[in-house]
């Protein structure tokens, strides 16, 4: 499921900079079973900078909270994930983002944010905290909105 939603954050980055005239590309990291994925979906574009998206796809249900411990990876009790994905963006110079996908179920729609990585890894650091909502992280400077069964890149006004 969340396969699709990284093609989809993918897709809907080069649509944008096809419609803006924006010289770019973004791509999704293949998976390899067994095999700590560093980051899903990677934006090379010398115009807006250089992106790394961490996608998460989520049943609403399940309340909108992301839990640290069941929302993210920490394959065979190694390094937890928020700090590998934190040290992978800074080795890079890469701006992190989170793709927060919400699902409520057949003939409802999806709908789906992108967060600033920064808010994520520094909640993490805090012992008292297990989990985060959407609510208390801030918004990156794209945001991805559903249109039809697709998922179209708006830039977010910051003024």
């Amino acid at each position: 499921m969340s396969q699709k939603f990284e093609r989809a954050v993918a897709q809907a980055f080069n649509k944008y900079f096809q419609q803006n005239n924006i010289t770019g590309y973004a791509y999704r990291r293949r998976q390899a079973k067994y095999k700590p994925q560093t980051i899903d979906v990677l934006v090379d574009s010398p115009d807006i900078g250089y992106i790394g998206i961490e996608c998460k796809s989520k049943k609403e249900k399940h309340g909108k909270r992301l839990n640290f411990k069941s929302d993210f990876s920490n394959p065979d009790n190694s390094e937890h994930q928020i700090p590998r994905t934190t040290k992978f963006l800074k080795k890079t110079g890469r701006d992190g983002a989170l793709a927060l996908q919400l699902r409520k179920g057949p003939g409802y729609p999806k709908e789906a944010n992108i967060y600033q990585w920064s808010t994520i890894s520094k909640m993490y650091g805090m012992e008292k905290e297990k989990s985060i909502h959407p609510k208390d992280l801030k918004s990156f400077r794209y945001n991805i909105l559903r249109e039809g069964s697709t998922y179209e890149l708006t830039e977010v006004d910051t003024k």
